[in-house]
């Protein structure tokens, strides 16, 4: 299993709709030597950081760069559409990924699961013919219960999970909820703690992030269960970093939180 960050990891470098830009940008290939000074293997691009629509030159170059620094790139889409999920394939093919990470639909642009699972059925044989594996992340539209059943009927040895450990908290399933769906069908995991803290009058809570190990989530035993079942490949990094009252202010905390939260994980793998 390999360990990585994200362009979720530190998304107020790559820029949140609404907010300013920050003074110091990320890009991929920034990414990628923050990669190696942190000492992991892996980089995720996610699809807050489209590549599609990169020139061939420029993914290349993105290759060369990984290849260089020993760095394994993963990349990320949103939705089932056929058509984009093999133009990312071909972007996988290119930069040499293994694994693309994607899910059914997006916020705000739901797709039902019988869609889904015809626009599956028509691009895993590339899929399987290039030997990429296609992991489909759990979040707050779909249960995951619902997601393990398209997993399961359509039975592809490339096609699996993107297993986060809290995006389902907005459909009231639990950590542990999602590990007992799940984890027998987890490619990638993204790692990504919380706190529930009540609100200064009492009445309710919020769900806030913290670095890795500072929370609540049971980080040991998320890893043990879903490295048990055999098909994981990787455990990225992800972060929730409130806003700090500037984006600059922001962009310090994640990268402060980011390396507490690699050393803490680089202790468990």
């Amino acid at each position: 299993m390999q360990l990585g960050i994200s362009t979720f990891t530190y998304k107020w470098s790559f820029g949140i709709k609404g907010y300013p830009r920050a003074k110091n940008p990320l890009d991929a290939a920034k990414l990628v030597h923050r990669a190696s000074a942190l000492g992991v293997d892996l980089v995720q691009i996610g699809d807050n950081y489209p590549l599609h629509t990169s020139m061939e030159e420029e993914l290349s170059g993105l290759k060369a760069l990984s290849d260089e620094k020993g760095i394994d790139l993963e990349i990320g889409t949103s939705g089932t559409d056929p058509a984009g999920l093999l133009d990312y394939l071909n972007v996988a093919k290119l930069l040499g990924a293994g694994l693309i990470r994607s899910r059914v639909g997006r916020p705000g642009e739901p797709e039902d699961m019988e869609t889904a699972q015809r626009n599956l059925a028509e691009v895993l044989g590339a899929y399987e013919k290039a030997g990429v594996l296609l992991a489909l992340e759990n979040y707050e539209l779909y249960s995951v219960h619902a997601l393990a059943d398209l997993l399961t009927g359509l039975n592809s040895p490339v096609l699996g999970a993107c297993l986060d450990t809290s995006n389902s908290l907005g459909a009231l399933e639990t950590p542990d909820i999602v590990l007992d769906a799940l984890a027998p069908h987890t490619l990638c995991l993204h790692i990504k703690d919380f706190r529930f803290v009540r609100v200064e009058y009492g009445l309710g809570y919020v769900v806030q992030g913290c670095p890795v190990g500072e929370g609540q989530l049971d980080v040991k035993k998320i890893i043990e269960r879903v490295r048990f079942n055999g098909r994981l490949k990787s455990m990225v990094l992800e972060q929730w970093t409130p806003y700090q009252g500037s984006v600059d202010e922001s962009v310090v905390l994640q990268d402060q939180w980011a390396e507490k939260s690699i050393g803490y994980l680089k202790r468990l793998v």
